[in-house]
């Protein structure tokens, strides 16, 4: 990673926020969405004491998330029927990958690194955040009737509104990026090198 200081783990809560509220176009002058999570128990892990091995534990768990949200959904089909079932099936994905991620960061157990539990809980906040607009979003594109053209133009948009405000959303990133030996444990991390190649 030959950017500026910030972990790979930053850089994908970072890419998180942006995917969620992506400039791709679905129908003119409509911008375009992306996926979040759930948080589901973790069952308790062993505590793990090699900062390296917990970043990629980390990593680990964000990078299904990472993968599905940068796959984007049949936006320019033509076809305003399999562009909205396109979407959602989009969402759906992205939220359950999500969900998996909070889930494996929960299951890394306790950093060994000081600031890196502070770090994934800003992230877990961000990607809660995200699943839930994310299911908000899909909800209201499923009720939308493609069939009526003038329909789909107006509910579109108001449709996709809560993943706009995805935006807004603090960054999660500012633990990490002021955190020297995280930084350092995610460059030797092989999850969080995937998760960096992923993203750029």
């Amino acid at each position: 990673m030959h950017r500026t200081p910030r972990t790979a783990l930053a850089t994908a809560a970072v890419a998180t926020v942006l995917l969620g509220s992506g400039c791709t176009t679905l129908v003119p002058g409509l911008p375009a969405p992306s996926g979040a999570s759930s948080g589901t128990a973790a069952p308790s892990a062993p505590v793990e004491t090699d900062g390296v091995a917990w970043m990629d534990k980390i990593c680990g768990a964000m990078l299904p998330a990472v993968q599905t949200m940068s796959t984007q959904p049949p936006l320019n089909s033509g076809n305003p029927a399999t562009m909205v079932d396109g979407l959602s099936t989009y969402l759906e994905k992205a939220s359950t990958a999500v969900d998996g991620a909070i889930t494996g960061m929960a299951a890394a157990g306790p950093s060994p690194i000081q600031g890196g539990d502070e770090a994934v809980a800003a992230l877990t906040t961000t990607l809660s955040t995200f699943r839930d607009k994310a299911k908000e979003a899909q909800g209201k594109i499923d009720a939308i009737d493609t069939s009526n053209s003038r329909a789909l133009a107006t509910e579109l948009p108001k449709a996709i509104e809560p993943l706009t405000e995805l935006a807004s959303l603090p960054n999660p990133a500012a633990e990490l990026e002021s955190n020297p030996e995280l930084d350092a444990a995610a460059e030797k991390a092989p999850k969080c090198q995937q998760v960096d190649s992923q993203i750029n």
